[in-house]
């Protein structure tokens, strides 16, 4: 399995966690890089179910802004329930 297939299983199976745990004042809190963005293709169609997200960039932002996910700052949360980023580095 090649790096970017890792990313992507990564990916999914943070999805497959969250899931589980989801409701409607569920914040997530999204990172940087490709495996997030591998993460943001799979929540797309979240927004009935979660709150929303607070970005840590202006790169994981704009991605978002593609979804149906409302994006949250951090001073109107009172806490992030998980925190989505990659570590490949």
């Amino acid at each position: 399995m090649d790096i970017e297939e890792q990313k992507k299983q990564s990916a999914k199976k943070a999805y497959e966690i969250i899931k589980k745990e989801l409701n409607k004042d569920l914040v997530l809190g999204i990172g940087t890089g490709s495996t997030t963005n591998y993460f943001i293709e799979i929540i797309n169609n979240l927004k009935p179910e979660i709150k929303g997200a607070v970005c840590s960039s202006n790169a994981s932002q704009e991605k978002l802004q593609t979804s149906n996910i409302e994006i949250l700052s951090l001073n109107d949360v009172h806490q992030i329930d998980f925190y989505i980023d990659g570590a490949d580095e």
